[in-house]
């Protein structure tokens, strides 16, 4: 009953706003009932059909992992996330000497949101790039990708791990989400079973299996901030997984982590790891909760959690392919959120 519910939803959505992605999958938990799995169109043009077991590249989804990959590490390891991180990367420079792993994990710091460092990379390392570009620290929020990066080069340096190593060891390996990955062609997935993203210009083709992000490919497809592919019924499982932790009930997350990661903080709606409803038009749509919590990805990805309804609502697009051009997604989201909460409600 409640999968013919969402599929209804979703249908009905799809209807309603067109050309959206060539297809997508979305996955839902309510409750103690069973997570709802469902697939919408193509592969791309004129491929198969998605199912729920196609990867997509999941974008910045990477980023809740990462925050909680960290904080998970740093709580067991008693590391401060409120030390200036040149304590430990001395070369950043005066400018950095107020920054810390807290302010760059909650869009804090005032680095810039992008740059291209992948043309660069060759020349210079990371750090001294990232450095390059300047930061200001600020009570209000500033989305940044390099600020990620950062936090990402600074937690190799204190965990001795990388980006994709601390996600297995903290949060993929722990649970048992074996359809989260970076770099999927050698985890055994072959490059049928990925949906392609965008034509890429830098790299000159339709990227496929390789991480859409250019900073990320840059980097050998393992960074902080994107690289992860995986499955929506994977990520809701990761979802369901904090909303236990939000209550206190589980073994794989202290509860007191996740809800110190999700502090208010004055100057925007974003915390450690995650963003918040915005009152101007969220993308979780009307209907969910002031303590809801989430995040979007580039290529068509979101992540929202409504712990007070148990409630976690995972979307998975390739919505750049064949361009990122098409932005029909910015409607598509919250109708499609809207839908899912009214759905559910009237069963």
């Amino acid at each position: 009953m409640i999968d013919d519910a969402l599929a209804r939803a979703l249908a009905t959505t799809c209807a309603r706003h067109s050309g959206v992605s060539p297809g997508g999958q979305l996955s839902v938990c309510w409750g103690d009932g069973p997570q709802v799995d469902l697939a919408f169109g193509e592969l791309a043009p004129g491929e198969s059909a998605v199912t729920p077991a196609h990867w997509y590249d999941l974008a910045s989804l990477t980023k809740p992992l990462t925050a909680v990959a960290i904080a998970r590490a740093a709580a067991r390891r008693g590391v401060t996330l409120d030390a200036p991180v040149t304590e430990v990367l001395p070369q950043l420079g005066a400018d950095f000497s107020t920054v810390t792993p807290r302010l760059l994990l909650s869009h804090r710091a005032g680095l810039a949101a992008w740059a291209p460092l992948y043309t660069q990379l060759h020349a210079a390392s990371l750090g001294a790039l990232i450095a390059a570009q300047g930061c200001a620290p600020s009570a209000a929020s500033r989305y940044s990708d390099l600020g990620y990066l950062l936090a990402g080069l600074w937690a190799d340096r204190v965990f001795q791990r990388d980006a994709a190593e601390r996600i297995a060891d903290e949060v993929t390996g722990p649970l048992g989400l074996a359809e989260l990955a970076m770099r999927p062609l050698d985890h055994g997935v072959s490059l049928g079973a990925i949906a392609p993203t965008e034509r890429c210009e830098w790299r000159g083709r339709v990227v496929r299996g390789e991480v859409h992000d250019e900073n990320a490919a840059a980097l050998g497809g393992v960074a902080a901030h994107a690289g992860l592919f995986g499955t929506a019924r994977a990520y809701a499982r990761l979802g369901a997984a904090l909303c236990e932790a939000w209550h206190g009930r589980s073994h794989w997350l202290d509860g007191a982590i996740l809800h110190e990661m999700l502090v208010a903080q004055a100057g925007g709606t974003h915390r450690v790891g995650f963003d918040t409803p915005n009152a101007e038009g969220a993308s979780c749509g009307r209907a969910f909760g002031p303590a809801s919590f989430g995040h979007l990805g580039f290529t068509g990805t979101s992540l929202w959690v409504d712990p007070t309804r148990r409630l976690v609502v995972v979307l998975v697009t390739n919505r750049v392919h064949p361009s990122r051009e098409n932005t029909a997604i910015r409607a598509f989201r919250p109708a499609l959120h809207d839908a899912v909460v009214a759905a559910l409600e009237d069963l």
